[in-house]
């Protein structure tokens, strides 16, 4: 169990038949916060004080390399693109919408299980 893990545990109680959702949860949150402080710091917003001299050269002796340039420069242009799976352009409808075109497409009234 990582030393964040066991922190929160100290600091927080739950019931045990919870713990594989609260270490899910923790661990998705935990993700995104890291992720999302280690950009600040590959970006230059935050100097990057509280990760450590050694491990902070080695990131940025990462960040520095061709390779992971290339895929960041790949990445980038592909989080800015208009075509693939990640961009939503059906808008929305209400159930009531939904219920209209599910009465048409089967002809009859559908069932409360076929709309949910």
């Amino acid at each position: 169990m990582c030393a964040w893990l066991k922190d929160f545990k100290a600091k927080y109680k739950w019931l045990e038949k919870d713990e594989a959702n609260i270490k899910k949860s923790f661990n998705s949150r935990g993700s995104l916060a890291l992720k999302n402080a280690l950009f600040k710091v590959c970006n230059g917003e935050d100097m990057g004080d509280w990760i450590g001299e050694e491990n902070l050269e080695q990131l940025k002796a990462q960040w520095q390399a061709e390779t992971w340039q290339k895929i960041s420069m790949i990445n980038k242009k592909n989080r800015q693109s208009q075509v693939g799976h990640n961009v939503h352009s059906g808008g929305s409808i209400t159930a009531r919408e939904h219920v209209k075109k599910m009465r048409v497409e089967l002809n009859r009234e559908p069932t409360n299980f076929e709309v949910y």
